[in-house]
């Protein structure tokens, strides 16, 4: 594996993260940035909502990072 296939799903991740922490803050009108939102439920959001979206795509971000770091 390359270091720009490693550095795509780094980057991937961190941009699925920070798209699902903004719509979490705003969703559950949290204001503090670094409130652990992963350990809240509710930051999870409700089936078809952008917040559901959001956080499966973090998810789906963060097991391709993983796989990709294991592969080094």
């Amino acid at each position: 594996m390359d270091s720009y296939s490693k550095l795509d799903g780094e980057l991937l991740f961190y941009l699925a993260d920070a798209t699902w922490r903004s719509e979490a803050m705003k969703v559950l009108g949290q204001t503090d940035e670094t409130a652990d939102l992963a350990e809240c439920p509710e930051a999870q959001g409700e089936p078809a909502t952008l917040l559901r979206i959001a956080y499966e795509a973090r998810q789906r971000a963060l097991v391709r990072w993983k796989a990709e770091k294991d592969k080094v």
